[in-house]
């Protein structure tokens, strides 16, 4: 058994060595170090073979030769493990360094840019034999890594200094939150992560106030603020209003809990302050769900009455210091209404609203009613705007009665186009008549 084993890490470091695994790219030493665990993992679990030839040999003979080949195998397979997270160690850091140089738009290469002082320290690794696992191989290997680090630490206390400076020069919350964004690639380094622990304790206050504010002006409630009164002004209706008003909450409130990612690095869900700020931001997303007013809506519009059956013109009985009778287009409000909410809800969904709910689907049957009643429109204004003239002019001609009788071939005109009016429905032809 031991003259086999010899034979295969005998075999499988000489491969090894003509692979140059300090030299590889990082697929290549990747795919080439899992074959590698999967030939230990098989020799280590599949004993069958290794206790045949076991029982054919005295137990004096498996004694002396087991643990030195176990022992040579162990380090071999340990070495292989130990380039294997060092070089995913290097290529994070190149990684994290290369980003923050690039937000800071930093020369990424050159003397003694931070950039060249990783690669010349990766330089020295190469020159040492990586697969060398004797007592002096070992030493090697370390005096090697700590030369590593030993630059890996200047970078970082470059980056440290550079980081500090800027935030002391900062005047701003919103400065320092910009600072941050640019060096977020590197917050978990150690190192780095502990010298900016008080920046980050003060700014993520600041997050917990924001969200605080936010959701302060959450419970107002949309149709309490002056959003709803610009969205008014803007011709925007109102339950599209608060969808969009409940959209830039939530934008506000994602651009927040991106502050804190920004404050803490990418794995700010794994401190104590970020998830709970997590926490916080789940909870209220999952209230601007519970208070979506689009489910509202649709329930709303199938109670409703959507027909077009109804008389063009009515009259109204108008009580006052003179009872009178009016003439108005009878037109619901609702259903213009209903028309700027599916045209708005359309766009919505073509520009991607950030509803967690799912896409804004309007039921059929009020997307016709809505085109019918857009088809309408032009012709409702129209027959407003006359039915106003109308109404001020026999206003006149009521203050003026000796007017009357210039224009009695008018006013019988005009009495015969309303009366026939009167007879059309909106289910009718209207290109004819508005």
């Amino acid at each position: 058994v031991g003259a086999i084993a010899n034979h295969v890490f005998s075999q499988l470091l000489k491969i090894l060595q003509e692979k140059n695994l300090m030299h590889m790219s990082l697929p290549k030493f990747e795919k080439l170090y899992n074959e590698c665990m999967v030939l230990f993992r098989d020799w280590n679990e599949k004993s069958t073979f290794r206790n045949i030839i076991n029982q054919l040999k005295g137990s004096t003979t498996r004694s002396a030769s087991r643990p030195r080949t176990k022992q040579e195998h162990k380090d071999l397979q340990t070495r292989l493990s130990d380039i294997s997270h060092f070089r995913d160690e290097h290529e994070k850091l190149r990684q994290c360094v290369g980003v923050v140089l690039k937000q800071r738009v930093v020369e990424l290469l050159g003397e003694n840019s931070p950039m060249e002082s990783i690669d010349r320290a990766y330089k020295e690794m190469k020159k040492i034999n990586v697969l060398n696992v004797s007592e002096e191989g070992k030493k090697q290997w370390e005096e090697a890594l700590e030369g590593y680090n030993n630059i890996v630490e200047e970078v970082e206390d470059s980056i440290k200094k550079d980081l500090c400076d800027e935030l002391d020069q900062a005047q701003k919350s919103s400065e320092m939150f910009r600072i941050f964004k640019h060096y977020y690639a590197v917050l978990d380094r150690p190192r780095i992560r502990n010298a900016v622990r008080s920046y980050q304790k003060r700014l993520l206050e600041n997050v917990k106030d924001d969200i605080f504010e936010l959701h302060k002006k959450f419970r107002v409630q949309y149709h309490n603020t002056n959003n709803s009164q610009m969205s008014e002004v803007r011709d925007i209706p109102p339950t599209s209003g608060q969808i969009i008003w409940m959209a830039q909450i939530q934008r506000q409130l994602d651009g927040y809990l991106q502050r804190v990612e920004h404050v803490l690095g990418s794995n700010w869900t794994k401190h104590v302050a970020g998830r709970e700020l997590k926490e916080t931001g789940e909870l209220f997303k999952e209230k601007l769900r519970d208070a979506n007013p689009y489910d509202q809506w649709i329930k709303e519009i199938e109670h409703h009455s959507m027909s077009f059956k109804n008389a063009i013109f009515d009259i109204e009985l108008i009580r006052g210091e003179r009872t009178r009778l009016e003439l108005f287009v009878n037109f619901h409000h609702r259903l213009v209404t209903l028309a700027k909410e599916v045209r708005i809800m359309g766009w919505l969904s073509s520009v991607g609203s950030s509803r967690s709910s799912g896409p804004m689907r309007v039921p059929r049957t009020a997307g016709v009613a809505a085109k019918k009643a857009n088809d309408l429109y032009p012709y409702v204004i129209s027959l407003q705007a006359s039915i106003k003239t109308y109404t001020i002019t026999m206003t006149k001609l009521d203050e003026r009665p000796d007017l009357l009788a210039l224009v009695a071939a008018w006013y019988n005109d005009v009495h015969n186009k309303i009366a026939l009016g009167m007879e059309f429905t909106w289910e009718d032809p209207m290109r004819a008549y508005a």
